[in-house]
């Protein structure tokens, strides 16, 4: 999208977890950009304290720094190699919320789409849950039903992209062999598909109802809650959200979590 339009445009940001595969995040901007029109400001990059992780997220980098685009890339490190326990996927939901909040405050992004093709399955399914509760404006995955083809592309220039990760500048040696990268990270949007995940949001009562249960210090009489019916009690009580006894409604460990994560 060229220069002088955005002005004009509605600025949005993407939020995305980084796996072993860099282009599911350059395909989507491709996408947004090319096909949808979007005006993609910002990318923020979840990234593991993992080798492999950290050397696709610098293509990444790379790739959208030196594209025609003008896009800020936001780098945000999760102290973890993988998500491995119940403390790392609410540290993960914590750095994701919080990077919401920032691409809307502080680089005004007038929407937020999330990227879940990226990053392990606790990720992807950690992003789908989050889009229920904040105001996220769409949730994509990215697909290839050539992955044979770009397998085949990755292996042919196995050593260029070695030699990448190796150089004492990544931009530079990334504008050196610019079309041999983008080949790989911007392939023709007919190469890939994008699918876009349905995404149910809480209605605001319930979920203010839920932080009312959570924020108290013991218990709280059930009549109290007008915003929650008693099916909504019953299904959170299933899932350990809060629990219900004779006629009171009590918060848990895992609901104090959330809170904690949302607030």
């Amino acid at each position: 999208m060229g220069k002088d339009g955005d002005k004009e445009m509605t600025k949005c940001s993407i939020i995305g977890a980084i796996g072993k595969s860099a282009p599911v995040m350059t395909e989507l901007v491709e996408w947004l950009i090319e096909v949808k029109k979007e005006f993609v400001s910002d990318v923020v990059l979840l990234v593991t304290d993992d080798e492999e992780v950290w050397k696709q997220g610098e293509l990444v980098v790379s790739a959208l720094e030196l594209s025609d685009w003008d896009i800020h890339v936001h780098w945000r490190e999760l102290p973890f190699k993988d998500v491995t326990t119940d403390e790392d996927n609410f540290t993960f939901l914590k750095k994701t919320m919080e990077a919401i909040y920032e691409e809307k405050s502080k680089h005004d992004a007038d929407r937020i789409y999330l990227n879940v093709a990226g990053g392990r399955k606790t990720m992807t399914s950690g992003l789908h849950f989050l889009s229920q509760f904040n105001p996220v404006d769409g949730v994509y995955h990215v697909v290839s039903p050539q992955i044979g083809l770009w397998n085949q592309k990755l292996e042919q220039n196995k050593d260029k992209i070695d030699e990448f990760f190796h150089a004492s500048d990544l931009n530079r040696y990334y504008e050196k062999n610019k079309k041999t990268f983008n080949e790989i990270l911007f392939p023709e949007p007919t190469e890939f598909e994008v699918i876009s995940m349905p995404v149910l949001p809480y209605p605001q009562r319930v979920l203010e109802s839920f932080k009312k249960v959570w924020r108290s210090d013991s218990k709280i009489e059930r009549s109290k809650i007008e915003g929650l019916t008693d099916n909504d009690i019953y299904r959170a009580a299933s899932f350990d959200l809060l629990k219900y006894k004779d006629g009171w409604v009590y918060p848990t460990k895992l609901g104090k979590k959330l809170l904690e994560i949302m607030s």
